[in-house]
C-alpha cells in the first residue's frame, strides 16, 4: 500500500501488474487505505483519515478515530470498483468476509437511522 494506492505484484516475478486506487468518491487528500482483503477474485478495502490530518484534528479538540467511513470492492481482473458503502465509522475489526457478503458494523447507525445503502457499479460482486 502506498497511501491512496494498493500495488498488485506477481508473485512470480516481483513485477507490478497493477494498481488500485481508491473509489472516485472519496478524497484521496485527505484519504488513504486502510483495511486490505482479497477473497474469491475481489479485492476489499477501506478509505480511512490519512493519519497527519486525523492528529491535526484531534489537536483541535476532535477525539479522532480509529475507525473508517467507507468500505468498497475492486474486481482484481478488470480493476472495476464493484460497489461502496459510505458510512461514518466502521471499525476495522468488525469487517467480516464470507461467500458472497460482506458484513460490517457502522457504529453510526443507531435504530432510528435511514436503512444503509450500498452504491453498487455491477448488479452482482461475484465474477
Amino acid at each position: 500500500m502506498v497511501r491512496d494506492k494498493v500495488l498488485e505484484h506477481d508473485a512470480a516475478t516481483g513485477q507490478i501488474k497493477a494498481t488500485h486506487t481508491l473509489p472516485e468518491s472519496v478524497d484521496a487528500t485527505t484519504h488513504e487505505w486502510g483495511y486490505v482483503a482479497y477473497r474469491d477474485g475481489l479485492l476489499f478495502g477501506t478509505a480511512t483519515i490519512r493519519e497527519a490530518i486525523d492528529a491535526k484534528l484531534r489537536r483541535r479538540g476532535n477525539p479522532g478515530s480509529d475507525a473508517t467511513d467507507t468500505i468498497f470492492a475492486i474486481d482484481v481482473q478488470s480493476g472495476e470498483h464493484l460497489w461502496s458503502y459510505q458510512g461514518k465509522s466502521i471499525a476495522h475489526h468488525t469487517i467480516a468476509l464470507s461467500q458472497n457478503r460482506v458484513f460490517f458494523i457502522d457504529s453510526s447507525v443507531t435504530a432510528n437511522s435511514e436503512p444503509p445503502s450500498c452504491v453498487k457499479t455491477r448488479p452482482s460482486w461475484k465474477s
